[in-house]
């Protein structure tokens, strides 16, 4: 168990005791993996938010502009979602093109990189997580 500025974390629990929920508001259709992933962003990486947009990025396709992605990863805060993907942009794993004048979205395309590789890992490990915790396949469960 380790004690967090917001409270207790007990690792290996069906549903961990969840940090405080701070400035956004989770919709998400697998909110088991969503809650998760948010846990394993905040440990691992020092922010919620960090992980879900590594995530998502890599399993989107094709250009995609920064209130989209606000949108994908559920985050009320496209500005707080812009400091995220421009840490991509300065890694290499996105390019940012548009905007000749600042006017308009902000596109982004992802770019091969074997940094995405950790966004398969993280995947990977929320879900072996709640199959152990519950014994099911997370991609034959019904919600």
């Amino acid at each position: 168990m380790f004690l967090l500025g917001s409270g207790e974390y007990r690792i290996g629990t069906r549903i961990p005791w969840r940090l405080e929920r701070t400035h956004y508001k989770l919709e998400s259709v697998e909110p088991e993996f969503s809650a998760l992933l948010d846990d394993y962003g905040e440990l691992l990486f020092g922010r919620r938010i960090r992980l879900r947009v590594l995530v998502w990025a890599e399993e989107h396709e094709g250009v995609f502009n920064q209130t989209q992605a606000a949108k994908g990863v559920d985050y009320s805060s496209s500005g707080e979602v812009a400091k995220e993907l421009e840490r991509l942009v300065q890694l290499g794993m996105l390019r940012k093109f548009g905007r000749p004048s600042r006017v308009g979205p902000q596109n982004y395309v992802r770019v091969e990189d074997p940094g995405w590789a950790i966004a398969v890992a993280a995947r990977s490990a929320v879900e072996a997580r709640i199959q152990e915790a519950d014994g099911t396949d997370l991609k034959t469960r019904q919600v």
